[in-house]
């Protein structure tokens, strides 16, 4: 289970990395809370983790005045993996810091963006660099989905 957990830090971090040479950011969240990893280890979906399946659930979401967060799934992969369901549980750990908040109202007409990357026991090459690359092709899909759901 620590392992699990390594890698889903690590993989976090990698494409974190990866997001921030990418695309520049126009509001940078902090945290006041946020899941833990042992959040994430109980969260990784079963049939996923039994068959040592990792993917990825980029969610859009919008602070509440509590600073928790409302979120729905952009995107994720694979797809009926159960995914985006455990993200949007983590997500339910998510809580901006004041000035956070605040900073986050003067940006209005945008969302936060999470990516949050599960990385099975063993990932291979090539599903790594489709986490990656998932993460990278939705640096914006947030404002994309937000312009094509206006009147």
């Amino acid at each position: 289970m620590r392992a699990l957990a390594a890698a889903l830090i690590i993989a976090a971090c990698i494409a974190g990395a990866a997001l921030a040479q990418e695309a520049p950011l126009v509001f940078a969240p902090h945290w006041e809370a946020e899941p833990q990893p042992a959040d994430y280890v109980r969260l990784y979906p079963r049939q996923a983790l039994n068959q040592n399946v990792s993917g990825v659930a980029v969610l859009c979401c919008t602070p509440r005045a509590d600073r928790g967060m409302d979120c729905r799934v952009a995107r994720e992969w694979p797809a009926d993996q159960g995914f985006g369901a455990a993200s949007l549980n983590a997500a339910q750990r998510f809580r901006l810091t004041q000035t956070s908040y605040d900073d986050f109202q003067s940006h209005s007409d945008t969302q936060i963006r999470l990516s949050m990357m599960w990385a099975a026991a063993i990932v291979s090459d090539e599903a790594r660099n489709r986490l990656v690359n998932i993460d990278r092709e939705t640096g914006f899909i947030c404002e994309d989905l937000a312009v094509t759901a206006q009147p």
